[in-house]
């Protein structure tokens, strides 16, 4: 429980960025021009990488540098046994991390959203105005990011006040969790794209509760992910796990994510959100019906979800 509170924190510094990126990079393109926005983010990069070349021998030492592959102390199998019984522990882990995959694709699909179709239903028809305020487009991108930032903390201290209680909830429960946010998120956006008109522009609240709705998915699904790659990976390939992770969730989960394209096309913004709606319930109930098969193989890979 206390791994997993780590990685809110560390999800929280990436959110930090995300929301940053929203107000300086958006602010940037829409007052001067895309290629001064680029500028930006190449700017911010660059001071990121400088950073990290300049403090990591400082602050991080010799971490990941020199991995440790000394044998345990007092094995008493034999080594082959030992490398048989490793060998089919690592596949039933790489099985396990694949399901789980599969279904953070699924809400990564229904969350990607937020930066296509979404994006452009609200600058089309929605009224941003916030008084006298006029809330630039790229800017609810990092209203997102700002919900997760407050909801970090509090997802840590939670997870760890479960743990000192005995009491814990699954990986597969808070995918399904995820998933439920998605799809209210995105039954509010269909309400929402359902009365809009070019004379009458919706109202900016329904997506802004959309939003947090999302921010609310995706911290409880992605500091569990963290700590779930971190040790059901096989032994000696954590990295490989999470990067092939990413391609797997991220990478094919916002590949998917543009199919909506086709469907504003033909069924407009209402008929697209809800389509995604009911793709995310099904996700969501395919999840939960999961989670019986899925603990039964983690305990054969000795693992616990």
């Amino acid at each position: 429980p206390r791994r997993v509170g780590a990685y809110a924190y560390y999800y929280l510094g990436i959110s930090v960025g995300a929301m940053l990126s929203g107000f300086a990079v958006g602010s940037a393109a829409q007052a001067f021009g895309w290629h001064i926005g680029f500028a930006v983010a190449a700017a911010g990069m660059s001071l990121a990488l400088g950073s990290y070349v300049l403090l990591a021998p400082r602050w991080l030492g010799a971490i990941g540098l020199h991995p440790d592959r000394r044998a345990p102390a007092g094995a008493s199998v034999t080594a082959a046994a030992a490398t048989k019984s490793a060998g089919r522990e690592a596949r039933l882990r790489i099985g396990l991390l694949f399901v789980l995959a599969a279904l953070l694709c699924a809400f990564s699909v229904g969350w990607f959203q937020l930066f296509g179709s979404w994006l452009l239903y609200i600058e089309k028809d929605v009224n941003r105005a916030v008084g006298s305020f006029l809330i630039p487009v790229p800017w609810f991108t990092s209203i997102n990011a700002a919900v997760v930032i407050v909801l970090a903390p509090m997802v840590a201290a939670f997870w760890v006040r479960l743990g000192t209680r005995n009491q814990r909830v699954d990986i597969v429960q808070k995918y399904a969790f995820a998933l439920a946010m998605v799809t209210i998120g995105h039954l509010l956006m269909y309400v929402s794209a359902r009365h809009a008109a070019p004379a009458e522009p919706a109202s900016v609240w329904i997506p802004l509760v959309a939003l947090s709705l999302l921010g609310m998915g995706e911290i409880v699904a992605w500091t569990a992910t963290y700590g779930m790659v971190s040790r059901a990976a096989p032994a000696g390939f954590a990295s490989v796990a999470m990067g092939a992770w990413y391609l797997l969730t991220l990478g094919l989960g916002g590949y998917l994510s543009g199919f909506t394209g086709r469907l504003l096309e033909t069924m407009g913004f209402a008929g697209a959100f809800g389509t995604v709606a009911v793709i995310m319930g099904v996700a969501c109930v395919i999840a939960l019906l999961l989670r019986g098969p899925l603990s039964r193989l983690a305990a054969r890979a000795n693992v616990s979800l």
